[in-house]
């Protein structure tokens, strides 16, 4: 976006749809300037630092910071994989692992009852519902996978975790204000824009972005 790779004029319209807003404006809104036609137009939607996704998706990231470090799903479904399967795979029948695969199993069977318990007042329900149902049906199947692949299919799920986290960070880092919203149209203006509008972007749950919209 920030060095698009057709010729000047290309495009009767430019539209970007929740984009324009993770890149560098002093590069990419020159960029589509100079991709638009004589008489096009463009419209940017852009996330609102003000608006209810970018607070939904702090909430989420809660969830998530929930799930990776106060119950540490994905960790203790780990270690009980791993323990359980010392005793099941005859590796070692001693008291002490008999032991530590019972504190192990409970330990994971009390963080998947506290993130059952989250989910009704949780920002994504379907993520924690699902991160359980996964977690727990690895376990039921244990002995369909070798101890190794059980123990990676967990790291995984722990991996899309920490990327989906990342995706939220981002988003929250690139929401404007309407003072930012403002500046991006002058922006448009001073680069050839024949008229400029911008406002907020409204569902009846309130604000959900803001929109800049340009006829050249």
């Amino acid at each position: 976006i920030e060095s698009l790779p057709w010729p000047a004029a290309s495009f009767d319209a430019v539209v970007s749809q929740y984009g324009i807003e993770y890149s560098d404006l002093a590069l990419s809104i020159p960029e589509l300037t100079r991709v638009v036609a004589p008489t096009g137009k463009a419209r940017l939607n852009l996330h609102a630092v003000e608006g209810a996704v970018v607070q939904r998706s702090k909430r989420a990231i809660a969830d998530i910071d929930f799930l990776l470090h106060e119950v540490d799903l994905a960790g203790k479904a780990q270690r009980c994989l791993r323990a359980v399967a010392e005793i099941e795979r005859k590796l070692n029948r001693s008291a002490s692992a008999m032991c530590a695969s019972r504190e192990s199993s409970d330990s994971f069977r009390k963080a998947l009852h506290e993130t059952s318990q989250r989910i009704a007042a949780a920002a994504d329900p379907g993520m924690l519902r699902n991160s359980g149902k996964m977690l727990d049906d690895l376990y039921q199947r244990r002995n369909q996978y070798d101890l190794a692949r059980t123990i990676g299919i967990a790291e995984g799920i722990r991996t899309e975790w920490r990327n989906h986290r990342e995706r939220l960070v981002a988003q929250i880092k690139a929401a404007v204000t309407r003072k930012e919203r403002a500046e991006l149209a002058g922006r448009l203006r001073r680069s050839g824009a024949k008229e400029v509008m911008d406002s907020d972007l409204m569902v009846a749950g309130g604000l959900i972005g803001h929109c800049v919209e340009a006829s050249f």
